[in-house]
């Protein structure tokens, strides 16, 4: 990627320090800026994309209904630059758990893909395949995040060979974590859906965005294994970011 302008947040010494290094402990900043590192893949061959919060708006229970499913404003046309200009394919993994508590059947879902499906590819972007976890969060597999099933089923769907060609999007630690088991160290954290709380926070703390987050930090509800990653604004943002990185190339 090229080198830019960019924020990197850092936790306070006395919560992290001692855990992270046995080093004598090091005093950062809590926001620093300097020249970015190279923060995803060139070449990139497969985005992992969370659904709920990420594509479309979060009701705060469960879409139900082709009805329901409403974009959130700019993605689908973000998802039509990301195949313009990107080789990347683009992989739905969504828990659903909607059909395990027996709210909606498969067929009902059938048709709010095929909505979404048909938006994204209206404005000239292409979903190469969806990855749905029915489970109930009772009785989970390791298909639902944050276990790691779906994200490992849809790189050997499309044949990756290279995890370090790969980036997980979502707006959620269990979106993180399911990256983590997965052993997919790009990552991208959206401040749209189960996001927009630390959105607000960051705004708050005058933090620019896209943030590097090297390790855990509380402020922002980043725990143990979801860093390192990326937070962006938003879908848009976060494609935009995938988009020059393969400029690069």
């Amino acid at each position: 990627m090229v080198a830019r302008r960019w924020t990197k947040v850092a936790p306070k010494p006395d919560e992290f320090s001692q855990a992270c290094s046995p080093e004598p402990s090091r005093q950062p900043t809590s926001e620093a800026k300097g020249e970015a590192p190279a923060p995803f893949s060139r070449d990139l061959q497969l985005v992992l994309l969370d659904r709920d919060g990420c594509v479309n708006v979060d009701l705060g229970t469960w879409v139900t209904s082709p009805n329901d499913f409403r974009f959130i404003p700019g993605v689908p046309e973000a998802l039509g630059r990301l195949r313009r200009r990107s080789r990347a394919k683009l992989a739905i993994v969504t828990n659903q758990s909607c059909i395990g508590r027996g709210m909606i059947t498969t067929d009902t879902l059938g048709e709010i893909h095929r909505k979404m499906t048909v938006g994204v590819e209206a404005n000239g972007g292409r979903i190469d395949s969806i990855h749905v976890a029915p489970d109930n969060p009772e009785q989970a597999s390791e298909r639902r995040k944050p276990g790691p099933g779906m994200l490992l089923e849809a790189m050997s769907e499309h044949a990756v060979a290279r995890k370090d060609k790969v980036v997980m999007i979502g707006d959620t630690a269990s979106d993180m974590l399911a990256a983590s088991n997965a052993g997919v160290s790009e990552r991208i954290l959206l401040c749209t859906g189960h996001g927009a709380e630390r959105g607000e926070t960051i705004d708050a703390l005058g933090i620019e965005l896209p943030v590097w987050i090297e390790e855990a930090d509380e402020r922002l509800g980043i725990k143990g294994e979801m860093a390192p990653l990326w937070i962006c604004r938003d879908l848009p943002s976060a494609i935009d970011e995938l988009i020059l990185s393969d400029d690069d190339e």
